[in-house]
């Protein structure tokens, strides 16, 4: 027995994030026109993608995590080891000597939605064989993240990515999986998403993507549609869409969908009837609770707003932590809606995360939460503080 709780594995990337000053009041896209000089603030290092932002977030949380990802043996892969051997002592067994370490720019003025640079590096190469399954035997939960951003992983129809998940079965695991929004130029497109999906589903019990990545990857005319309204018109269409994506994902084999809905909060809906036997070592403890639901929760106002990166990853941490601690799923999904709000107050990832008793006084107060535009087939449960179907 390893004594793990929690493996997460996938992306790492080193975040390069300026400080935007005055940015209240100039668009991004007057910042970035050819020729202008926009004076910013520090420069702000810190680690991103899944591994980072989700496992130091499990960390902070109190979960006994162990990260699996990739650097380089460059100077970026060095400050990757610096900041993630802060929390972890094993960091340095994710340098492999000869490949480049993937780096994120991180464009997140106050007055508008992130904006990213990025470069795959060693990501693209990470396959089944980078996981220390020694280790894996005997956690609980692997928590899977990013593969639309990672080559090995969508190339050959996902065959890699299907490995690495049924690998986590065969020892037991409850396996958790997030995607990534792909640049819409990049080879990643070119994959065949849906039977990826097809392959991959039966193997996941815990499946949590955001709506847009989710809707990109599965339907893409649909996205299209979707992209093209204006911002009040999307938000009016997220719940159905949320509800046929999370509908569509279990048919394919998950057994619990969660749709990040990003301001709106979360959707989640689980198979009729669970199997602690197949949801495997993390199961939810009252199974009974968590078969076949369909809900909504809202998203906390947030206290403070700095920058939404990492809230998803965040968010998710909250969710296996809940689950982990034997949460109803009505906690579980609040506890994934706090933590991605105690993430938007600081600038980087993960800074704003506090531990699980944070957590949960937090959830315990009566929090104000932002608008979510549902009609009438759902009703409000003032005690669970989610919204369920009539």
């Amino acid at each position: 027995m390893t004594g793990y709780e929690v493996i997460v594995a996938g992306l790492v990337t080193v975040d390069l994030i300026p400080t935007f000053l005055h940015s209240s009041h100039v668009p991004l896209a007057e910042m970035v026109r050819p020729g202008k000089l926009n004076h910013v603030g520090p420069l702000q290092f810190s680690t991103g993608g899944a591994v980072s932002n989700t496992g130091i977030a499990l960390i902070k949380l109190g979960a006994k995590t162990r990260l699996m990802g990739k650097v380089g043996d460059d100077y970026l892969g060095t400050v990757a080891v610096s900041i993630l051997g802060r929390y972890v002592p094993e960091a340095d067994r994710m340098v492999r000597k000869g490949e480049q370490t993937s780096y994120t720019i991180v464009m997140s003025p106050a007055s508008t939605d992130r904006v990213f640079f990025h470069y795959p590096g060693c990501n693209d190469t990470f396959t089944a064989a980078d996981v220390d399954q020694a280790a894996v035997a005997g956690a609980k939960v692997f928590h899977f993240g990013y593969p639309p951003l990672m080559k090995a992983m969508y190339a050959n129809q996902g065959e890699e990515l299907v490995r690495l998940v049924k690998k986590a079965k065969e020892c037991g695991l409850t396996v958790s999986l997030d995607l990534a929004m792909p640049d819409p130029h990049s080879e990643a497109l070119k994959a065949d998403w849906p039977l990826i999906f097809r392959r991959v589903l039966p193997y996941v019990d815990v499946f949590l993507p955001s709506l847009e990545e989710a809707l990109l990857l599965w339907d893409p005319a649909a996205y299209k549609d979707f992209d093209s309204l204006n911002p009040q018109k999307r938000e009016e269409h997220i719940p159905s869409l949320a509800v046929k994506l999370a509908g569509d994902f279990l048919d394919l084999g998950a057994s619990i969908v969660g749709i990040k809905c990003g301001v709106l909060g979360y959707h989640v809906q689980t198979k009729a009837a669970l199997s602690a036997a197949k949801l495997g070592l993390g199961a939810p403890a009252d199974l009974n609770n968590w078969a076949g639901r369909k809900l909504f929760c809202a998203s906390y106002k947030p206290e403070t707003f700095a920058s939404a990166t990492g809230a998803g990853d965040c968010s998710i941490a909250g969710f296996l932590m809940a689950m982990l601690r034997g949460c109803t799923l009505e906690e579980t999904v609040n506890a994934a809606c706090a933590v991605g709000a105690q993430n938007v107050r600081k600038l980087d990832a993960t800074a704003g995360v506090e531990d699980w008793e944070y957590t949960l006084q937090m959830m315990r107060r009566p929090w104000e939460r932002l608008f979510l535009p549902l009609d009438e087939a759902w009703t409000y449960d003032p005690v669970g503080k989610v919204w369920v179907e009539k």
